[in-house]
């Protein structure tokens, strides 16, 4: 991720894929951070601010997201569709 030349923010996209090693759901100390394998969580519902360090942000876990509508520069790659079978959607549609 590099900062934005116009206002110097730094933003992690929504649609990106967070996870990590551990639970979110039984450990409310748990860092995700974006990721491209297994360890997928979720994916970001909104745009998060990480400036400033850590930020927060909204996960979706369970639901629908077409990936033609996902910022520039925004993948899914199939490990992560593979770790979020069944709770999330990803889908191609351009209307």
């Amino acid at each position: 991720m590099t900062a934005d030349p116009q206002t110097g923010k730094k933003i992690i996209p929504a649609g990106t894929p967070v996870g990590g090693p551990d639970t979110f759901y039984e450990n409310e100390q748990t860092v995700l951070s974006v990721v491209s394998d297994a360890t997928a969580k979720g994916v970001l519902q909104h745009d998060v601010d990480v400036t400033s360090g850590q930020g927060n942000g909204s996960l979706l876990i369970f639901g629908f997201v077409n990936e033609n509508r996902l910022a520039d520069g925004v993948t899914i790659p199939d490990a992560v569709k593979t770790a979020l079978n069944g709770k999330v959607t990803f889908f191609r549609r351009n209307n």
